[in-house]
Order: C-alpha cells, then sequence, then structure tokens
C-alpha cells in the first residue's frame, strides 16, 4: 500500500472537479480526499496499490482532461488514516 498526493493545476475549481475525483474513487480501491486550495490548484491524497491510484489519476485525467494544465504526484507509505474517500472543504 502507498500513499498519492496528486496537485492538479489548471482551471480546476468551480468545473466540478472534486466531485468528479469523489465519483470516479468508488470505482477504485482507493482511501484519502480531494480539496481545492487557496492556489487554484485541487490537491488529492489518494491511499492503497500503486497501480489501482495510478489507473484513478489517469481517469481522472481523462474526465477532466479540458481543464487539467499539469499534474504531479507525490509517493510516500501509506498512513492507512482514511476508510473512505471524501471532499473535503
Amino acid at each position: 500500500m502507498v500513499r498519492a498526493e496528486v496537485r492538479f493545476r489548471g482551471h480546476v475549481q468551480g468545473v466540478g472537479f472534486r466531485f468528479a475525483c469523489s465519483t470516479l474513487a468508488k470505482e477504485y480501491a482507493v482511501t484519502g480526499f480531494v480539496r481545492n486550495e487557496a492556489d487554484r490548484s485541487v490537491f488529492l491524497v489518494a491511499e492503497g496499490e500503486r497501480k489501482v491510484i495510478l489507473d484513478f489519476v489517469e481517469s481522472i485525467c481523462e474526465r477532466m482532461n479540458d481543464f487539467i494544465q499539469e499534474h504531479t504526484i507525490v509517493w510516500s507509505e501509506s498512513t492507512n488514516r482514511w476508510s473512505t474517500f471524501a471532499i473535503e472543504r
């Protein structure tokens, strides 16, 4: 199990981005959260199997392609902190 911290940049706020992430998370065995940041980016933390997280992020990128200019992923060990995937405010 691993943890991925993903930052999406572009026109990613105000377009249903967090809702799309939350909806897609239900299709994958991931836990964590997604939230808007003050710098107009969206920050996502996902924990699970590395391949599953990569597939999850790829699905987000495909669905929200028109709004994402770039995204970065930082990997670390899983903390097992979350039992679900949620939208944080």
